[in-house]
């Protein structure tokens, strides 16, 4: 029992840095507003029962509450090793895939890492978080839209990121970028289209298996998921291509039935 009560506050002392922020003490606040006397011959009369009440908060918050609170946090520190393009398979496929085990490995080590530094130590407050993450959809924003232009003026280097969300303004970007867009431009937003519901919602994959160029007609071909479905016509007419690369491609990916 005794080995036990030191376990119990030896943790509770470790997560002492935490604690003195009053955000990340709930329980504490809740039982010392309401069960604390403000009155001082009543606080002493009832110090036997609040001294106790006042350890199990303690307790409380630094087993249960706190680590509630940043167990979201923690996984978006681990979530940091699959976003902003990462894993790279378009540039960077044999080595991505060498990592890939040694990445899926570390990241459960990541979170519980960051669960237990952000249970026990102060770090960003909520707010500061918040505008952290808005700092960074504005900034993906701002590359999204740059890449936009970039493909509007006859750019073709692909996105790498995930896709923001598309409100109005970028909305009318992508419209735009889509009906100026070279043969280079218009295969990397298809190809992007391919992988991304939020762009598909405003340019349709099978618009690329449908362009003049065909090299854009192979490329999206080729980056076709399993998954997205093809109307019948379009696949016959694929297998019918007067280029030979995108007609082998097309029968290969869809062949005749017997």
């Amino acid at each position: 029992m005794t080995r036990s009560a030191l376990i119990l506050l030896l943790c509770a002392l470790l997560a002492g840095c935490a604690f003195t922020r009053r955000e990340n003490r709930p329980v504490w606040n809740a039982f010392e507003q309401n069960l604390v006397p403000e009155d001082k011959g009543w606080f002493v009369v009832a110090l036997p029962l609040t001294v106790p009440g006042g350890i199990l908060a303690i307790v409380a918050d630094t087993f249960v509450a706190h680590p509630i609170q940043v167990a979201d946090d923690a996984w978006d520190d681990a979530a940091w090793l699959w976003r902003d393009g990462r894993p790279d398979f378009d540039e960077r496929y044999y080595s991505e895939m060498a990592f890939l085990p040694v990445r899926t490995a570390i990241t459960p080590v990541t979170f519980l890492g960051s669960f237990l530094g952000r249970s026990m130590f102060v770090f960003d407050t909520e707010a500061d978080v918040t505008a952290q993450r808005e700092q960074r959809q504005a900034a993906a924003r701002a590359r999204f839209a740059a890449w936009l232009g970039a493909v509007q003026q006859g750019g073709g280097e692909p996105f790498h990121e995930a896709v923001p969300e598309l409100d109005d303004a970028l909305g009318r970007e992508v419209v735009v970028a889509r009906k100026q867009a070279n043969a280079l431009g218009r295969m990397q937003l298809y190809r992007l289209a391919l992988v991304s519901e939020r762009l598909r919602a405003l340019v349709d994959p099978s618009d690329g298996l449908r362009d003049a160029d065909p090299v854009v007609r192979w490329s999206v071909l080729q980056s076709l998921p399993d998954e997205l479905e093809v109307a019948a016509e379009l696949q016959q007419q694929l297998r019918n291509d007067a280029v030979e690369t995108v007609r082998l491609r097309a029968r290969k990916r869809w062949p005749e039935p017997p």
